[in-house]
C-alpha cells in the first residue's frame, strides 16, 4: 500500500503560491475508498455515456461487489 501526501490547502488552477508546497499528515486511498478490500477491484472507464453523473472517459473506477445495489445505483456488469 502506498501512501501519498495531501496538500492542507486546495490548489488553485493557473499560478500556484510557494505555500501551496506544505503537506499534512500522509493519506492512504485505502483507508478512504476502500472498505471491503477482497470484494474491491479497479476499472478504468471507456466511453463519454456517463458523463451526467460525473464519470468520464478514462476515469478510475472503485468497484465494490459487496454492495448490494439499490434502486438509481450506478453498477459495473461484467
Amino acid at each position: 500500500m502506498k501512501i501519498l501526501s495531501l496538500f492542507s490547502r486546495s490548489v488553485a488552477c493557473g499560478f500556484l503560491s510557494p505555500a501551496d508546497e506544505h503537506t499534512e499528515a500522509a493519506l492512504s486511498l485505502d483507508q478512504h475508498l476502500i472498505t471491503s478490500p477482497a470484494a474491491t477491484f479497479l476499472a478504468r472507464a471507456c466511453g463519454d455515456s456517463m458523463q451526467n453523473l460525473g464519470i468520464f472517459d478514462r476515469d478510475l473506477l472503485v468497484v465494490d461487489r459487496s454492495l448490494t445495489p439499490v434502486h438509481e445505483d450506478v453498477v459495473v456488469v461484467a
